[in-house]
């Protein structure tokens, strides 16, 4: 019988690819990322692999992990073992080499189990090693923190004050002072305005939510809604971070004047009750487009080829929800699918990827083309229009393809340069050097750095601010080495677990990178607590402060937004922390900081 192609195998699994639901996903439980709390977290038979030691796992041969692995069943949550067998603190250095492992031949448990961290970890830096995921994860602290003066205004104000906010905006208005009236409105309409904007750039094949209430009565239109998450993410950052006096960071301060203009002319995209014009598919699914084909790519890499398109459709691995955006990419550009998870059309779809996610417009570029704006910040248009553009031009799509070899970095400058020169736009190796450059110039950053190394004795007046300083300084930090080896960024898995196995140096030196830029918090079993990850030359109570300074604020960011749009009574489900404190302890914690801050007894706040 003669073997099936790649691209058989593709026609007949086509249909099911493009049609969701119908085809098994990646098993959830494995791990997941949150990027709003930062958290990583892992299934207990990944953290178990973890504390067996770096060495012992570099030098493991295949009797060591069918004992470790001889009760493992892959369909079920956990591991069939109890955890209390293993030490309750894993091994950092091992949690951060985990993709650079050889897999053992004849046995794939343990590389699958290394795919998930990897996967989940490419998440961590999709979220602050890109533009759109720095934007995106800040647009909820950037809105609350500066729309504090307003609730606490309207505490003040309002006899009784109810919950949610956006129902009461709607029942008592007119009914009540312009000045209580000015503050509700002002802070529902900017929570929304800047939520709906990460929406649509994130998720815009789901913008049929917008007619669902409240979302469609405070929706004005898209070009608004993405220049209320620009402004007060960039804004916020500048207020953080920036000398007002001599801004180093675009100065959002003279954006209104652009943007009005545009809807004075009755630009399109920037009118209230016009049909909305999206994508397909946003910044998620090319993420998850992204982080999924090199999971398979470090999967194929260490079986030596032997885990291919077949193996990965039959585990389930080729679902909707992970292959969406390569599937459009062969289809658009007219490439054939990749005859292997590692061919250079998978390679060339990789930078893409890396493009899309990198926008430069408003950040940390100055705004220049406001009518521009909605073509170039959002991912899934700036995706869809390198597709047409490769797929206009097949000379140098078919040129490009080949020129992915070596995955180096002189590759990757070559093509993403010759993309972006025709899309008219930077690649994302100029737009991290840029973001180094700006940084440079400011001087907060040089304490900033001094804030979260060492002691992490972050000064008290800064608290407020200090989600945001720190989720900057993890960004920052991955863009300096993005900007010298982009190449590692944008193909990991061929770095990590390829050259790995080539010599002790590129070993030690690939753990070296995974080690600097690894997620901060972690949580080894869906019940764990959240742990700091260790940090080199941190004091362990330091980075206690971290988490705890960090998450408080996640909690008071949460109740905000049940404040502003949840209906019903506050809810105290923060169990995910470490679920040893009972909800009680987490209502009556959690109820104290936001009083502390707001100014009001959360428990005298009614509902509707």
């Amino acid at each position: 019988m003669s073997s099936m192609t790649s691209n058989d195998l593709y026609g007949q699994f086509r249909e099911v690819l493009c049609t969701s639901g119908r085809e098994r996903q990646r098993d959830p439980v494995m791990g997941e990322f949150d990027p709003m709390n930062m958290i990583l977290r892992l299934r207990w038979d990944i953290g178990a692999l973890a504390s067996v030691g770096p060495e012992a796992i570099a030098n493991a041969r295949l009797t060591d992990w069918r004992t470790l692995f001889a009760r493992y069943d892959p369909a079920k949550e956990y591991m069939t073992f109890l955890p209390d067998a293993f030490p309750d603190e894993i091994s950092a250095d091992l949690l951060h080499s985990l993709p650079l492992i050889v897999a053992s031949p004849g046995t794939m448990n343990e590389p699958k189990a290394y795919a998930a961290y990897f996967h989940e970890m490419l998440h961590w830096w999709q979220h602050v090693g890109t533009t759109s995921g720095l934007l995106y994860g800040l647009a909820i602290p950037a809105v609350c923190q500066q729309n504090y003066e307003h609730i606490r205004a309207a505490v003040r104000q309002a006899r009784p004050l109810r919950k949610p906010l956006y129902r009461y905006s709607m029942v008592r208005a007119g009914s009540h002072a312009a000045d209580l009236e000015m503050n509700v409105n002002t802070a529902v309409n900017n929570w929304f305005d800047v939520e709906i904007g990460a929406f649509l750039l994130s998720s815009p094949e789901r913008a049929a939510k917008l007619q669902a209430k409240p979302a469609v009565l405070f929706f004005d239109c898209l070009g608004h809604s993405i220049e209320m998450l620009l402004t007060y993410t960039v804004g916020n950052l500048a207020a953080c971070l920036d000398d007002r006096r001599r801004p180093v960071l675009p100065d959002t301060r003279g954006w209104d004047a652009g943007f009005n203009s545009l809807r004075d002319k009755g630009e399109p995209g920037f009118q209230h009750g016009e049909p909305l014009r999206l994508p397909p598919f946003g910044m998620q699914k090319i993420q998850e487009g992204q982080a999924h084909l090199l999971e398979l790519q470090y999967l194929h890499l260490v079986s030596d080829g032997r885990l291919s398109w077949r193996d990965f459709h039959k585990d389930g691995l080729l679902g909707d929800e992970y292959m969406q955006a390569l599937v459009y990419f062969c289809e658009a550009t007219g490439l054939e699918f990749p005859s292997r998870p590692t061919g250079g059309e998978a390679n060339l779809f990789l930078i893409l990827c890396d493009i899309s996610l990198n926008p430069s417009a408003g950040y940390p570029d100055e705004m220049v083309n406001y009518r521009g704006l909605l073509f170039e910040i959002s991912p899934g248009i700036r995706f869809l229009q390198g597709c047409e553009i490769l797929g206009h031009q097949h000379d140098l799509c078919r040129r490009l393809c080949g020129e992915v070899r070596p995955l180096d970095g002189g590759a990757y400058d070559k093509v993403s340069q010759a993309i972006c020169s025709v899309m008219g736009v930077k690649t994302p190796r100029e737009t991290a050097r840029t973001i180094v450059e700006l940084a440079a110039r400011m001087p907060s950053v040089a304490a900033l750095k001094k804030d979260f190394t060492g002691s992490c004795k972050f000064e008290p007046n800064s608290a407020g601010s200090m989600p945001i300083r720190y989720t900057f300084l993890k960004h920052l930090l991955l863009m300096e080495d993005k900007s010298m080896h982009p190449e590692i960024f944008c193909w990991p898995a061929w770095h990590f677990a390829l050259l790995g196995r080539k010599s002790r140096e590129s070993f030690d030196s690939a753990k070296m990178l995974l080690r600097r830029h690894a997620p901060p918090f972690v949580s080894y079993g869906m019940k764990s607590p959240v742990r700091y990850t260790p940090q080199d030359g941190a004091d362990p109570a330091g980075l206690e402060r971290v988490v705890a300074a960090y998450f408080k604020w996640m909690v008071i960011y949460d109740l905000y937004t049940q404040l502003i749009a949840r209906d019903g009574k506050f809810c105290f489900n923060y169990a995910w922390l470490d679920s040893t404190k009972d909800q009680e302890w987490y209502r009556g914690w959690a109820a104290k900081n936001f009083s502390d801050l707001i100014g009001c007894d959360i428990g005298a706040i009614e509902t509707w």
